[in-house]
């Protein structure tokens, strides 16, 4: 009994922590492809490769797909 209480306690605790972790990627990288996109938009020609690389990996649509997903399962829990 005590077993199941312990893992379900360290479950939660688990994914309190991994739900702030996503969070926090998120919120950066949320961030990052704006800084990106505007410095896309001043200045197309001063992009470096990496950077345009980057630009196409967040506007890629699986990495919408990632972030919407979670999204869908939070209002509906």
């Amino acid at each position: 009994m005590w077993r199941v209480v312990w893992g379900a306690v360290l479950l939660g605790a688990l994914g309190l922590v991994l739900g702030n972790l996503y969070g926090r990627w998120r919120q950066l990288t949320e961030r990052e492809r704006f800084l990106l996109s505007l410095k896309e938009a001043a200045t197309p020609q001063r992009l470096r490769p990496d950077e345009r690389a980057r630009v196409r990996l967040l506007r890629s649509p699986w990495w919408s797909l990632s972030r919407w997903l979670p999204d869908l399962w939070r209002r509906r829990s």
